[in-house]
């Protein structure tokens, strides 16, 4: 430890006139801080983590999503309250939720956000699910799909009896709200809920060419 103590205070200053004559006589400047193996070590720790980041965020939920397509890795989902009406989404990018929005429809409005209970289950169905997947590209699914439709036709069925001067009572609307509630509890896929709303359309289809 001593010697080394010794030659660093003995070591003569720095000399720019020195280092051109040992370029003269090697063909290349001396080197500061001996031969770079510092550099090239930062470099290849570098790489490692930059490697290590693309394996972990690009690699391995591509791999979960070909074992598991609609896992919370790259997810985003529709869900409807069979008790209420309402609308939610929920998106998760890397397991993390980004998105969980729960929005009224024509249903839940109609009946002012009340609950109804008419046959004790989960209130949340999934409409459609939807994986984004660079290897297999956008997959979707559907499932209770036929809720995702019944807002929109209830909706449109309501605006062209106003339109028409034949607008339904409140009392009507909310039966009718209720009624497709029901019938999304008792179902399994809200088909039963979809044929309903479809013949109140043949039904008030006639009494409008009355």
């Amino acid at each position: 430890m001593s010697d080394r103590i010794t030659r660093v205070f003995n070591e003569p200053p720095y000399d720019p006139d020195r280092d051109q004559e040992a370029k003269a006589e090697t063909g290349r400047m001396p080197r500061a801080g001996g031969d770079g193996r510092n550099t090239r070590g930062i470099i290849v720790i570098t790489a490692i983590v930059i490697l290590s980041l693309i394996v972990l965020f690009a690699v391995i939920p591509q791999i979960i999503l070909c074992f598991d397509p609609y896992s919370p890795v790259l997810t985003g989902s529709q869900r409807v309250n069979i008790q209420t009406g309402q609308l939610r989404t929920v998106k998760y990018v890397y397991f993390i939720k980004i998105r969980d929005e729960i929005e009224d429809t024509i249903i839940s409005g109609t009946l002012k956000n009340k609950r109804y209970v008419f046959k004790k289950s989960e209130p949340w169905r999934t409409t459609h699910a939807r994986c984004y997947s660079y290897l297999n590209r956008v997959r979707s699914t559907y499932r209770f799909r036929m809720a995702a439709y019944s807002h929109q036709k209830i909706q449109l069925l309501f605006e062209i009896m106003k339109d028409e001067g034949k607008p339904l009572p409140q009392k009507t609307k909310e039966d009718i709200c209720r009624n497709v509630l029901k019938l999304w509890q008792e179902g399994k896929s809200g088909s039963n809920a979809d044929n309903y709303i479809n013949k109140l359309w043949e039904e008030y289809y006639n009494i409008l060419e009355e």
